[in-house]
């Protein structure tokens, strides 16, 4: 009955159909072998240093009777800003969305800057300390 077993399995061997998601076993890629040999070119460059090349672009623009350049970045926050004040709701809804992720870290600037190195170092350690003893912040 092993004998069998092993003859069935040679049929089916030789008998495979090539069809949707299954392609011919002579193209299929090879044990330790990726589609993708040579990798990305060294030069290369990723979306996010595209996106910061592009959005530091300085472009000019009209502020009243003068032309200033800013970055692209800048335009676009003046515009939405503009935008904004004149009534278009979707445009608050940005100004609001951008506002609440941008007032946490400008205040943690704010207070960083009033916080003297030796009071942040003293808040620093008492931090440290009360994570280490697994205190909860209820006292």
């Amino acid at each position: 009955m092993d004998n069998n077993n092993e003859d069935d399995k040679n049929d089916q061997e030789s008998v495979y159909e090539v069809g949707y998601k299954k392609p011919p076993k002579s193209t299929r890629f090879q044990p330790g072998q990726s589609g993708n040999r040579k990798g990305r070119p060294k030069g290369a460059k990723g979306l996010s240093k595209v996106y910061m090349e592009e959005a530091n672009q300085r472009v000019p623009i009209r502020i009243g009777d003068r032309t200033a350049k800013v970055t692209k970045i800048e335009a676009i926050i003046k515009r939405l800003l503009q935008k904004a004040l004149e009534g278009n709701i979707p445009a608050l809804g940005k100004v609001i969305e951008i506002a609440r992720m941008v007032e946490p870290q400008q205040m943690q600037q704010q207070i960083e800057q009033t916080i003297s190195a030796d009071e942040q170092k003293i808040i620093k350690e008492y931090m440290k300390r009360r994570q280490n003893n697994g205190d909860s912040d209820a006292d």
